[in-house]
């Protein structure tokens, strides 16, 4: 779970392979991001418009309003990223 430091927003990951965004003022989901290989990090920036996700193979960022995937770095496929970080 990962909250963003300027809004009330939260991004969780699952071993659904989802990344969900809450509003965290109303408790609502805000969005569902299905991102293929399993998530086991997540990380807000301080804005809450970008969601970094570590995954098997590497590490995604996705637009936090759209769900839209923005960049990806790959590792290979036999690593993992079990955690991220966005740094202002």
């Amino acid at each position: 779970v990962a909250v963003a430091a300027d809004v009330a927003v939260a991004a969780s990951a699952a071993l659904d392979s989802r990344i969900r965004v809450w509003n965290l003022d109303t408790g609502s989901l805000n969005l569902e991001i299905d991102c293929g290989p399993m998530s086991y990090g997540v990380a807000l920036s301080p804005d809450g418009a970008t969601v970094a996700a570590g995954s098997m193979g590497g590490i995604s960022l996705w637009d936090a309003a759209s769900g839209s995937k923005t960049a990806s770095l790959s590792i290979g496929s036999d690593r993992i990223v079990l955690c991220a970080a966005i740094s202002a």
